[in-house]
């Protein structure tokens, strides 16, 4: 609980042990980021990140630089991103856990597709993280990593790599027995449109329009609206793009409202602020 969190924190701030005080950063951080205060949590993090380096704590220091990287990352900030990424990857190697390994290698292929992108190195460190969790017959990973190479490879338009893996993804022992989700479905009906395999691609995204994830039904309206048209159905391409339309303004709305909820809550928060002073 944040308050037992607090309570450590505040000791622990007070002395000289650095791995309980960088732990206790570490903890009260994640309570601030799940409570939604991201720029908050990030000045924690970084203390965390400060007395962590005078530990050999390789666990806690792989988690609270990965969790940083992951922080930038999602604002957008290529270069800091890529920087506690990399530290990440050093404690996973002195780890020596390969779970953590292929974590940060798979980190690594994230930032590096991020913009402006370099694929070449993105797939580069994801194929990294591939074959180790091939070699470790961790299939978890392997099915997290290669979901997402295959992403890569559709995004730059190489379908033909995409379907490859495709393949060797619903192939694992992970997927033994499982149907590919909407999201999946999604993905493979777009690889299979681009190879001109129709079959295949009208049932995965008929499949994906089930879905009730507004972005996922968005998307696969989306293709499935250019695959009619590329076979001439015009009728049916026209009915694809007003179901597209439909679902791209619902994600708008729904964007628009969590940056108003976002907005209102750090109003609320100065206001208290200001009665308090």
């Amino acid at each position: 609980s944040d308050s037992l969190v607090n309570t450590a924190y505040n000791y622990f701030k007070k002395t000289d042990d650095a791995e309980r005080k960088a732990l206790a950063l570490y903890l009260k951080a994640g309570i601030i980021e799940e409570n939604g205060d991201v720029e908050e949590a990030q000045k924690y993090y970084l203390q965390a990140k400060d007395e962590v380096e005078k530990t050999e704590d390789y666990l806690l220091g792989f988690l609270i630089h990965s969790h940083l990287g992951n922080l930038y990352a999602f604002d957008g900030v290529k270069e800091h991103a890529f920087t506690y990424y990399k530290k990440a990857y050093r404690y996973a190697e002195l780890l020596k856990d390969t779970n953590y390994v292929i974590s940060s290698l798979m980190y690594l292929g994230r930032v590096y597709s991020m913009r402006p992108p370099d694929y070449e190195k993105s797939i580069y460190y994801y194929k990294q993280a591939l074959e180790l969790a091939q070699k470790e017959q961790n299939w978890r990973k392997f099915d997290l990593v290669i979901w997402e190479l295959i992403g890569i490879y559709v995004f730059i338009d190489d379908f033909q790599t995409a379907y490859t893996h495709a393949q060797m993804g619903l192939h694992s022992p992970y997927m033994k027995g499982v149907e590919p989700d909407e999201r999946l479905s999604m993905i493979l009906g777009h690889i299979y449109s681009n190879l001109g395999k129709v079959d295949s691609a009208y049932y995965f995204l008929n499949k994906a329009i089930t879905s009730d994830i507004p972005e996922i039904k968005r998307g696969a309206y989306n293709y499935l609206y250019n695959l009619e048209r590329r076979q001439g159905n015009y009728r049916e391409a026209l009915d694809d793009c007003e179901q597209c339309l439909i679902y791209n303004d619902s994600v708008y709305r729904a964007e628009k409202a969590a940056e108003l909820i976002e907005m209102q809550a750090k109003y609320d928060q100065q206001k208290v602020i200001n009665e308090r002073n």
